[in-house]
């Protein structure tokens, strides 16, 4: 049998969407260029959901609404591993998995290794046959007092949104309460004519941490967000946990990318530190020590005034930032220099220290100012490039 999509969604994009259809599903995905922000796309798509949803089948389930990058891969895995039965290590990975989610930083967290719950409903033959019931009235008892029930709708700014009000059912004895057929007094119940079991459905996958069976929570960001703090809240709350896990249950973390961040700001800093070391001494040899102490003693500073302006304007350090310091230092020591020399002409002459290096930065202020907005020219083009280009020129 083929599924078709019983509807469309007509959304601002600069794409089309795109239609994927299996059994018993239909998902669609929608492009959006960077000129959209998340909050605007996903509001418009949630009041035109809210919009068809009366025209979906009564059996389909509510539309559900994910936002999806393909660049925010995980950047934690969570390990639990431990001699513990599959419901209760289920159940820890589910509570940890929304205690993770609520973090402002968390994207979503995706629980590997589980298997959904279901219930297993049994039916005596000989017991239909004397009570003189078919099995599609159970299936029909069943399925009509688990579904939600439509109470009207909402409107408000953003959108029109239905309500329903649960009438699903919660546990097994909800199941084995429920009547199947009732003549007088007597009613004809789910326990009285099958078992219900809870069970889990057959494994679609499994996660196994140094060849022990275990369950990983693969936790992502939002876009954004520092990885490093992500990470650090993460750990934080897990370690909050410990205290009422069990003492035979291991949390493992693994492929922390906050890592290879450290690894690029240590890498950054080494080089900050040898760059001033080699550019000191290369200076002392050609030009003196004073103008070595000032040239080495601009490149910090100016690398703090930097990532302090950063700050302010909510840019975190990414690669194409940590060019960016690293690429400014040759710039910063060219303009240092000129005017140290210039200072150090003014000084043979016979000016003051203090008067020399005022004359030096009010002569050589405009030669350096168009030097720094020649090169910073060369990049401006990159903020007219449409879409995604213009968002990486732009960072």
């Amino acid at each position: 049998m083929e599924n078709k999509p019983v509807c469309y969604l007509r959304v601002r994009s600069n794409f089309d969407p795109h239609t994927t259809k299996a059994q018993h599903r239909l998902h669609v995905i929608l492009e959006f260029g960077t000129e959209y922000s998340n909050k605007e796309v996903l509001d418009n798509v949630r009041s035109k959901l809210s919009n068809i949803k009366s025209k979906l089948p009564a059996e389909a389930e509510s539309p559900v609404i994910s936002e999806v990058n393909l660049s925010l891969f995980p950047i934690l895995n969570v390990g639990l591993v431990g001699h513990l039965p599959e419901r209760a290590l289920t159940n820890i990975a589910r509570k940890l998995k929304k205690g993770i989610e609520s973090l402002p930083n968390v994207l979503k967290v995706e629980v590997a290794g589980v298997r959904k719950e279901t219930i297993e409903v049994i039916i005596e033959p000989t017991i239909l046959t004397k009570y003189n019931i078919q099995s599609d009235e159970i299936f029909h008892a069943i399925s009509s007092n688990n579904r939600l029930v439509g109470a009207g709708s909402l409107d408000n700014d953003t959108g029109k949104y239905s309500i329903k009000v649960s009438g699903l059912l919660k546990d097994i004895e909800d199941i084995m309460n429920i009547p199947v057929r009732s003549q007088g007094n007597a009613v004809l119940r789910i326990k009285d004519v099958a078992k219900v079991y809870p069970r889990f459905e057959d494994y679609e996958g499994f996660a196994r941490i140094n060849g022990l069976s275990s369950v990983v929570l693969e936790i992502s960001k939002r876009n954004g967000k520092n990885i490093i703090d992500t990470v650090n809240q993460v750990k934080y709350l897990i370690d909050k946990a410990k205290d009422q896990l069990p003492k035979n249950l291991k949390v493992v973390y693994l492929n922390d990318q906050s890592k290879n961040v450290r690894n690029v700001l240590d890498d950054l800093e080494n080089g900050i530190i040898f760059a001033v070391l080699l550019i000191l001494i290369i200076m002392v040899i050609s030009m003196g020590t004073r103008t070595a102490i000032l040239v080495a003693l601009s490149i910090p500073g100016s690398f703090l005034v930097g990532i302090i302006a950063l700050y302010f304007m909510g840019i975190t350090l990414n690669i194409v930032v940590l060019f960016s310091l690293i690429m400014a230092v040759g710039m910063l020591v060219d303009d240092a220099i000129v005017v140290s020399e210039y200072a150090d002409r003014k000084m043979i002459c016979g000016m003051d220290k203090v008067e020399a290096f005022h004359t030096s930065v009010r002569d050589m202020f405009s030669p350096v100012l168009s030097s720094t907005l020649t090169k910073l020219a060369v990049f401006f083009p990159l903020l007219f490039w449409p879409d995604i280009i213009e968002s990486f020129g732009s960072s």
